[in-house]
């Protein structure tokens, strides 16, 4: 439904404006709201943070990679930090608030927000046309692999980044994801019989998971 590229029919057409709606009801798009909003104030406070760190000069091998990651540099880094001084807040001695709606410097501004928006959108994870392969936008294949997209996009996002980055806290969440979703798969099978053998379990968690 979320195919664009092809026409619709009147019935698909009124069945997709529809799909708005079914978020709402169902409670998705509020819970999925709230988690953005709860993962950007993180987010936002780590980059503003590695900014201002950046700019003093205090900044660590890790924090420059991951600033690297998010598309930004000293320069830009710089620019953040001396924005903030202009307009932001700092909450309860850790939390940076960007504020940049009191930011002068409209470039920089849109900057900070796309790379904001862009890492949001990673942190939790929400499926868009570049996360999914080329044969995906046939109406057959689409229909197909319809319930697909989040698996996909969580493989593009979290498994193929992840990979490159070599990061310790990146195996750490991978093994928090997969446990959680165990515990969950375990949760709907209380009964010993009716629990498949390990290598199963383990094959549902990571498919669960969204990690792969």
């Amino acid at each position: 439904l979320g195919n664009n590229a092809f026409h619709k029919p009147a019935f698909e057409a009124g069945v997709a404006k529809l799909v708005p709606t079914m978020f709402i009801l169902n409670g998705l798009g509020l819970w999925t709201d709230v988690v953005k909003r709860f993962s950007g104030t993180l987010i936002q406070s780590r980059i503003i943070e590695d900014s201002i760190r950046w700019a003093d000069g205090t900044i660590d091998d890790q924090a420059r990679r991951r600033l690297a990651r998010s598309g930004v540099d000293e320069r830009l880094a710089r620019q953040f930090a001396e924005q903030w001084y202009l307009a932001g807040q700092q909450k309860h001695g850790s939390l940076y608030l960007a504020s940049t709606m009191g930011w002068t410097d409209p470039e920089v501004t849109r900057q900070f927000r796309a790379i904001l928006a862009n890492d949001v959108d990673s942190a939790v994870i929400t499926p868009g046309a570049a996360d999914k392969p080329n044969f995906m936008a046939s109406p057959t294949w689409a229909m197909i692999l319809q319930y697909k997209g989040f698996s996909m996009a969580a493989t593009q996002r979290i498994l193929m980044s992840g990979l490159q980055q070599r990061d310790k806290l990146f195996l750490q969440g991978v093994a928090s994801m997969v446990a959680i979703a165990w515990l969950v798969e375990s949760s709907f099978r209380s009964h010993e019989w009716d629990r498949p053998p390990v290598t199963k379990q383990l094959y549902n968690a990571v498919e669960r998971s969204g990690v792969g």
